[in-house]
């Protein structure tokens, strides 16, 4: 059940990674046709074809934070972690103001059972957004895995509290469910709260 709902936290994750719709700022050699494929790809759930695609991308464009960012998710798909967390570390070299690169990493961590290193990387991705709605989120999974669950149990509350002010109901309803099947003392407003 605990592993289902942190799956289901990384295909939101994917899911907030695909909605960007920013261009890629490419350089002269970059070949965008490729790069759209292998975002197409990693769409359809075909991640082993899109890292060959994302790995010629950064190769001709070593400052394209996306690719790098796309093909650390395929990696953690493909449960090669330590593939994913260079790449995901290498986002944070090209953008270190990203808060989003510090979450993506933080769960690459979480999911090796490194829950102090993922929590040090959302507090970084917090000091930089504080109202990150999916790192307060991420943080509270990590606090309940080390046994804190007041700690993640206010996290999930925060989070919560942060997606319903966005009008982001698939991340409310996540943190509410992880806050009660992770973190045994959720308090009673918490679990009473309307959906």
């Amino acid at each position: 059940m605990r592993q289902r709902l942190l799956w289901g936290a990384m295909a939101f994750v994917l899911a907030v990674l695909l909605g960007f719709s920013t261009p890629v700022l490419a350089k002269a050699g970059s070949n965008v046709g490729q790069f759209d494929r292998a975002r197409e790809l990693v769409q359809q759930g075909g991640c082993t074809g899109a890292i060959d695609l994302l790995t010629q991308e950064v190769k001709l464009n070593p400052g394209n934070q996306i690719a790098f960012k796309l093909r650390g998710y395929c990696y953690q798909q493909l449960k090669e972690s330590d593939a994913a967390l260079a790449d995901y570390s290498r986002v944070i070299e090209l953008a270190p103001i990203s808060a989003d690169a510090y979450v993506d990493r933080g769960l690459a961590h979480g999911f090796r059972g490194e829950y102090e290193l993922a929590i040090a990387d959302y507090d970084k991705a917090l000091a930089i957004e504080p109202a990150d709605a999916r790192a307060w989120n991420a943080r509270g999974v990590a606090y309940c895995r080390q046994g804190f669950s007041e700690e993640g149990r206010l996290d999930f509350e925060r989070a919560a509290e942060l997606s319903r002010a966005k009008g982001d109901r698939e991340l409310y309803r996540v943190a509410r469910r992880a806050a009660h099947r992770l973190c045994l003392n959720a308090s009673p407003s918490f679990r009473g709260g309307r959906e």
